[in-house]
């Protein structure tokens, strides 16, 4: 029996493109009576844009997380950056971003980024959240006997 095969060429023609979104499935993080603290965030970016190419890298994005799928997402940061085309942009960016003041009393999270713009050869490779264990302010006395 024949069957009917459907083949696609990938298209690797830089465009444009607005409004994209990826959400990560709402994760736990860990020990369920140790609450986290979010301490920062990172990201990792491909550029693969030459100055010689008609279209320069341009992306702009947010991220943003929410600690449940009933609440409303809160904005972790943005990334944004514009290639003038006057030197050479094949590169990799990653930037780690660590807050002031922590984000206290998570115990789960939902990571989505939103892109804004993004135009030319460019790709989000990874990104996510720094987290620790929320330290105790509880005092302990230790006798010397």
């Amino acid at each position: 029996m024949a069957r009917n095969i459907s083949l696609r060429k990938w298209d690797y023609t830089p465009n444009n493109s607005r409004n994209i979104v990826l959400e990560t499935k709402i994760s736990d993080l860990g020990n369920p009576i140790h609450k986290k603290s979010i301490l920062g965030y990172f990201f990792s970016i491909a550029q693969g844009t030459n100055h010689t190419d008609s279209t320069p890298a341009f992306y702009s994005f947010q991220l943003s997380y929410r600690t449940s799928l009933n609440k409303d997402y809160i904005l972790l940061g943005n990334a944004s950056s514009v290639i003038n085309g006057t030197a050479d942009t094949k590169k990799s960016i990653n930037k780690v971003v660590n807050f002031s003041t922590p984000i206290k009393d998570i115990l789960q999270v939902q990571l989505k980024v939103t892109c804004i713009l993004a135009q030319g050869d460019f790709s989000i490779n990874d990104f996510g959240i720094m987290y620790r264990d929320i330290r105790s302010s509880s005092v302990e006395k230790h006798d010397e006997e």
